[in-house]
C-alpha cells in the first residue's frame, strides 16, 4: 500500500513540471536540464537529462521517471527501495484515452499573449498564458535564449512518448511560442505548480543512466493505479 501510495505521488510530481518543457528527428545534442519545483506539495530541485529518444527525470523527492519516445514506454525508479516498474506504451494510451474523453465539451485551448515581460534568470522573457478546461497555465518565454530555436526542438521530446504525452497533450506545440519556456505556472482548483528552469547545459550524457541499476529489482504496477 505505502509503494502504491509513493507511485502515485510520484506521477503528478512527474507530469506537471515535464508541462513546463516542450524532438524532433534532427542531429542534436544531449542535453541536462535543471529546474525549480515550487508547489503540488512539493519543493526542490528536478533534473531532466535527454540522450536521442530517452530521457530521465530525477525528482525532488527519490523518485526517477526513464521515458523512451521511440517505444512509449516509461521505467519509474523508487530509489529508496531500490525497486523499478515499467509503465508500458499500452497503458499510458489509456490514460491519455481518458483525458481526450475529459476534455470533451471544453472550448478549444487558448493561448494568449498577454505583452507583458519579466526577467527570469538573467533572461527577458514574454508573458503568455494557456487555457485548458479548468486548468489555467501562464509561460515565461525567452526569445534569446542562446540556441533556443534547437534546443526547444529537442525538449519536444518530453512531451512525445510515455506518461510525459499524458501532459503533453494539454501543452502547446513548441512553434506556437516563440522561444524557450524559463518559468511555467500550472494552476487548478486547489493547487498551483510553478517550474522554473535554472540551466540548460548541452554536455555528453551517460547511455547507463537510462537503464535500471543491476542491484534493483523490477515491481509490478498495479493495473487499476496504471489507469487512475
Amino acid at each position: 500500500m505505502h509503494r502504491r501510495r509513493s507511485l502515485r505521488r510520484a506521477w503528478p510530481l512527474a507530469l506537471l513540471p515535464l508541462c513546463s518543457l516542450a524532438f524532433a528527428t534532427v542531429a542534436r545534442a544531449d542535453l541536462t536540464i535543471v529546474q525549480q519545483v515550487d508547489g503540488g506539495g512539493e519543493q526542490g530541485e528536478m533534473t531532466i537529462k535527454i540522450k536521442e529518444s530517452k530521457t530521465r527525470s530525477d525528482l525532488a523527492q527519490p523518485v526517477s521517471m526513464i521515458t523512451d519516445s521511440a517505444t512509449g514506454d516509461t521505467i519509474i525508479l523508487q530509489h529508496n527501495r531500490k525497486t523499478f516498474t515499467r509503465v508500458p506504451a499500452s497503458q499510458t494510451k489509456a490514460l491519455t484515452d481518458k483525458l481526450v474523453e475529459a476534455q470533451k465539451g471544453h472550448d478549444a485551448p487558448k493561448l494568449t499573449d498577454t505583452g507583458k515581460s519579466e526577467v527570469v534568470n538573467g533572461y527577458k522573457t514574454e508573458i503568455f498564458t494557456w487555457t485548458v478546461g479548468s486548468m489555467n497555465l501562464r509561460f515565461w518565454v525567452a526569445k534569446d535564449y542562446p540556441n533556443a530555436a534547437v534546443i526547444q526542438k529537442q525538449l519536444d521530446q518530453l512531451q512525445q512518448g510515455g506518461l510525459s504525452q499524458v501532459s503533453g497533450m494539454m501543452m502547446p506545440k513548441a512553434g506556437q511560442l516563440p522561444g524557450v519556456r524559463l518559468r511555467t505556472e500550472l494552476g487548478f482548483p486547489g493547487h498551483k505548480v510553478t517550474t522554473t528552469i535554472t540551466s540548460i547545459k548541452e554536455d555528453p550524457v551517460d547511455a547507463a543512466l537510462f537503464t535500471p541499476p543491476k542491484e534493483y529489482t523490477e515491481a509490478a504496477l498495479p493495473t487499476n493505479e496504471a489507469s487512475e
